[in-house]
């Protein structure tokens, strides 16, 4: 990252800080802890889908765990005790770290089955296994409190922070959102990057080069499955409220793929670029045309997807490219002698 980049994103991150200092409007502070919720969510689904080439229509699944392993960490009495013994003031964010724990330990032996399929067939395996987690949690009503959720009434402090209000929240989801970013760009940019790469371009050339193209496709799907955890977690502290039909919903897969799609597949930036595009055209949508938003919201992605197949920021990217090497052509040329 050059020293430009680096003031860049310093500064942008300096603008987040102080940014609820200067929108006090509690529905602004809202859209943006869903911008920073969609960028996670982004952010997870571009590290398997865009970099490795794997496509999932099933990551409401990872969500959910998520979602249920904070919210029964909290809840639960056992593991509740079991987090007194770090610390009880540290319990949201213990909880979120447990059910990340929880997502990675069930999407390690989840992979070890679903990558025997390949293309579509993965998809749909995928897809397949987020409709089992929701037969499994309208079920197990001991454990999920069946179809009728589990309703999280108090949510402890962080240390001596209460998490009231939206303030506390936008800090929190903030910072998941850097984590996310800042994640993706340090696994793409090593070693573990190249090789999910290769594997995107060609899985059976890598194989065949030496990549144990297996290995490194379960770790994507657990590192994935991470940040869809921890945004399934932080949902849930937020709302309050889950339950099976909330968190294991499709349109959450479809969301997460369409952040990554029109924001630009295989880049840092494009989830981000897609997250707030969505984010704020969903809601004037919504506001302006009622029911009938989904209708114009739809034909606006499939537009973007018919002709900008590399995504907005890859678009703009790419107009911003030739436009340079336009001008740099242009200055040589009249650099010449007559």
């Amino acid at each position: 990252m050059t020293l430009n980049k680096k003031l860049a994103v310093m500064a942008a991150i300096l603008l987040l800080i102080v940014l609820p200092m200067l929108i006090t409007n509690n529905y602004f502070r809202h859209i943006i802890i869903i911008i920073f919720l969609s960028i996670i969510f982004g952010q997870s689904w571009n590290l398997l889908g865009g970099y490795t080439g794997q496509v999932s229509f099933g990551h409401a699944l990872f969500f959910a765990i998520g979602s249920y392993g904070t919210v029964l960490f909290i809840t639960n009495q056992s593991l509740n005790e079991l987090g007194g013994l770090f610390g009880h003031t540290l319990d949201p964010i213990l909880a979120l770290l447990f059910g990340a724990f929880c997502t990675i330990v069930i999407t390690f032996i989840l992979g070890l089955m679903i990558f025997r399929l390949r293309g579509p067939y993965l998809g749909l395996g995928t897809l397949a296994l987020a409709q089992i987690g929701m037969v499994i949690a309208m079920n197990w009503k001991s454990l999920t409190n069946g179809g009728e959720g589990i309703l999280l009434l108090d949510v402890p402090p962080i240390g001596p922070i209460e998490l009231l209000g939206k303030l506390p929240f936008y800090y929190l989801s903030m910072t998941l959102m850097l984590f996310s970013v800042f994640f993706v760009y340090h696994i793409i940019n090593s070693r573990m990057g190249y090789f999910l790469m290769a594997i995107r371009e060609d899985d059976d050339a890598s194989e065949a080069m030496g990549v144990p193209t297996r290995k490194y496709k379960i770790l994507a799907l657990i590192l994935s499955a991470f940040l869809a955890a921890l945004a399934g977690g932080f949902n849930a502290l937020y709302v309050g409220f889950i339950s099976p039909h909330d968190v294991f919903a499709l349109h959450i897969s479809i969301q997460m793929i369409f952040i990554t799609i029109v924001g630009g597949v295989g880049t840092i930036m494009g989830p981000i670029v897609g997250a707030v595009l969505l984010t704020i055209l969903s809601e004037v949508f919504q506001a302006y045309l009622g029911n009938a938003h989904l209708l114009v919201y739809g034909g606006l992605l499939v537009l973007v997807i018919l002709y900008m197949p590399e995504g907005v920021y890859g678009f703009i990217k790419q107009k911003w490219e030739r436009k340079r090497m336009v001008t740099a052509g242009a200055g040589i040329t009249g650099g010449e002698p007559d």
